[in-house]
């Protein structure tokens, strides 16, 4: 308990110092713990890495997905997969050659889902039928062994003549002999994502959480309990183990070898630089290479040689920082791997803080205030909501401004981009996120109902739908309430927040017409229509992130008759889709520019919504007339008309989307109370308005 709160201490201390660090851009490495301070520890414990690890596909029968585990029986490495409906257990040598099927279910009659060793044996866990399968070494099936009740199996591993299962939170040691029935000996809980691990001798290793606390421990049978612990100052699981290195520890997505017996450690290889998403294992494959076997995100895979190809010498590693699964951004991943093929001396690194859960900013925020600053960071939303706030970074002084890189650069210039996003991601004059393609949230409507631009009023458009048969809403009633204040907060930030003075106007009209307009909207989202049609209401909330999209418009409102309201009182709004800054603390500036330039080139692989680059833009326009001519020439000009008028509102489009996760924490406590009934709009609007000043104040 002594050693969180001193944690908790010092990270609240880290964030009380991150507007003022000066940082060296030197990465963090987790470190383990013991007698001395983890500064100690992190100097004298931990290696670099002495070499770089080229990744390459092993001629392997079919694509899978692999079980994490490997096994070594006399001198033969077996691999478990399932691709579909068949599992299969397979047999090769430790450097991936000769592989071969020795065992499968082809007909979805069982799941094979874990697997292990006792002795010359290999035990599978076969999930549907809750039983443990026996083979040979050959794949020879022998029999089934019957687990005791309650025991679930999610991992599996043997030391001696002990099974060992990991499952529900729990440790079972069983014994199996020769009959049908396991039997349980004891039973330890477990916390977190628990791993096992055996080194070249055959001791087993448990990698757990015990308070928060990330563990590493071998087992006491005598006393039924664990045996020798280390604890580790960040979280991990167990990759592997061996005789080069004891084991193999996956933290943050990089691979560490650490000896248990000495407590070194040294940093191997980062999974990112070699376009792997790092969810799988290793086994040694002798010469310093390893056997990885992982997914890669969602897809089957082989199984990959990682091979040291030459010393690191002076090269250059630039580290980019998420709190985000990176295995959720395919773009970046392909993005740094294809970097890292190109740059051999300069190489970028993931730093994956999500491996701390709800920890990572503040463990980021710990290792910048130590001066340990990444040279990158990832802005991008995950599909979990997790990301960094550009905004709060950039006021705290940790960006780059990177307006200079840009008008220095021999093939980039500001004119190339569209005017009204490249102006609304500004900030104090300078650019500190780079920005490669966005979305377009906006509001569309018939242009013969809304008049022109000088009506796009709340009070104007509210006229509209009162004085017409044909609306019955503003806005579709279908959207959860919360979801849509949030969004209108988000979007409106330019609006309500002017962070130079360090004003807010959330006691104005406008956002307690926001209030009022979210209270007519169900708790949740309705799924169901009305009379199975579309809503009669005004306005069309979409998010355009391809050109095509606007194509339909005019079948839905007639050619000519669309009308781009955008958000009332607000305007078009962009939606970054892809945003990365440069960190003002980095060593390797130049560097990073190099990197960040190859999303906004011309050629880009890496843009999936609206381009930022204007003839990127005209380009995409071209591509979808052609399509759109060959398809279906009768509605060539309907569809022409829709995708020409999406594209002259994107000069224009100046008003950014900005999550502040802070901001809607207050907003949306408060609207809540409102909905409750427990306030009116003013009062709720009055509270957002004190609460949020103070929260400038502070950030001033």
């Amino acid at each position: 308990m002594k050693r969180i709160l001193k944690r908790c201490l010092l990270l609240l201390l880290a964030i009380c110092l991150l507007p003022a660090v000066g940082c060296s851009g030197k990465a963090a490495a987790p470190v383990p713990e013991g007698a001395g301070s983890a500064e100690e520890l992190n100097e004298l414990s931990i290696a670099p890495s002495v070499a770089v690890y080229g990744a390459e596909a092993v001629d392997f029968p079919q694509k899978l997905w692999f079980d994490q585990n490997t096994v070594s029986i006399r001198g033969k490495t077996y691999l478990l997969g399932s691709f579909l409906e068949s599992c299969t257990l397979f047999r090769m040598d430790p450097d991936g050659s000769g592989a071969e099927a020795l065992a499968s279910c082809t007909d979805g009659s069982q799941q094979w889902y874990s697997f292990c060793a006792l002795g010359d044996t290999i035990l599978i866990y076969d999930s549907m039928g809750q039983k443990l399968l026996r083979f040979s070494a050959e794949g020879e099936a022998l029999s089934s062994v019957t687990l005791p009740e309650g025991v679930n199996v999610t991992s599996l591993a043997a030391e001696g003549e002990s099974l060992y299962v990991l499952g529900n939170g729990a440790l079972y040691s069983l014994s199996l002999g020769d009959g049908e029935q396991a039997e349980l000996n004891y039973r330890l809980n477990v916390s977190g994502a628990a791993s096992f691990g055996r080194d070249g001798s055959g001791r087993l290793y448990v990698a757990w959480e015990k308070e928060g606390v990330q563990m590493i421990s071998t087992l006491d049978e005598a006393d039924r309990t664990w045996g020798e612990t280390r604890t580790m100052d960040s979280s991990c699981t167990i990759a592997g183990g061996g005789e080069e290195w004891e084991l193999y520890l996956n933290i943050n997505n990089a691979l560490y070898g650490y000896n248990f017996s000495t407590e070194t450690m040294q940093k191997l290889l980062s999974f990112s630089d070699l376009g792997l998403a790092g969810n799988g294992g290793v086994a040694e494959a002798g010469d310093g290479k390893l056997l990885y076997t992982g997914n890669n995100g969602s897809e089957a895979s082989f199984p990959y040689l990682l091979s040291p190809e030459e010393s690191a010498g002076e090269a250059v590693t630039l580290s980019l920082a998420t709190v985000g699964e990176i295995y959720n951004m395919d773009v970046i991943r392909q993005a740094v791997q294809d970097w890292n093929r190109a740059h051999p001396n300069c190489k970028v690194e993931i730093q994956n803080y999500s491996a701390f859960g709800d920890s990572a900013e503040l463990r980021l925020a710990a290792d910048i205030s130590a001066g340990n600053a990444p040279d990158l960071y990832n802005f991008r939303e995950d599909y979990d909501g997790a990301a960094l706030d550009p905004d709060v970074y950039t006021r705290r002084g940790l960006l780059e401004d990177l307006f200079p890189y840009l008008d220095a650069d021999p093939e980039l210039s500001r004119s190339d981009f569209l005017r009204g996003p490249l102006s609304a991601l500004e900030a104090g004059g300078g650019l500190y996120q780079m920005v490669p393609d966005f979305a377009l949230l906006t509001a569309t409507a018939p242009a013969d109902a809304v008049g022109g631009p000088e009506n796009w009023t709340y009070a104007g458009l509210e006229d509209v739908v009162a004085r017409s048969e044909d609306y019955q809403s503003l806005f579709s009633l279908r959207e959860n309430r919360g979801g849509w204040l949030q969004q209108m907060v988000f979007a409106s930030a330019d609006k309500l927040i002017d962070w130079e003075s360090g004003s807010c106007a959330f006691d104005s009209a406008y956002f307690i017409h926001l209030l009022e307009l979210a209270a007519q909207l169900p708790e949740s989202y309705v799924h169901t229509q009305v009379d199975g049609e579309e809503e009669p209401c005004l306005l069309s909330l979409m998010k355009i992130d391809a050109v095509w999209t606007a194509a339909w418009l005019p079948e839905t409102y007639g050619e000519g008759n669309v009308a781009f309201v955008g958000l009332p009182e607000v305007g078009n709004v962009i939606v970054p889709s892809l945003s990365l800054g440069m960190s003002a603390a980095s060593a390797h500036k130049e560097e990073c520019w190099q990197f960040l330039r190859t999303f906004l080139k011309k050629d880009s692989l890496y843009v999936n919504g609206l381009s930022l680059r204007r003839d990127r833009i005209e380009e995409e326009l071209q591509e979808e007339l052609e399509e759109a001519r060959e398809r279906d020439p009768q509605t060539y000009d309907l569809k022409k008309s829709g995708m020409e008028a999406l594209i002259s509102q994107l000069e224009g489009a100046d008003k950014l989307y900005r999550r502040d996760g802070q901001i809607w924490s207050i907003a949306g406590e408060e609207a809540e109370k409102f909905f409750a009934g427990n306030s009116t709009a003013e009062e709720a609007a009055r509270a957002v308005q004190s609460r949020a000043g103070i929260y400038l104040a502070e950030q001033q």
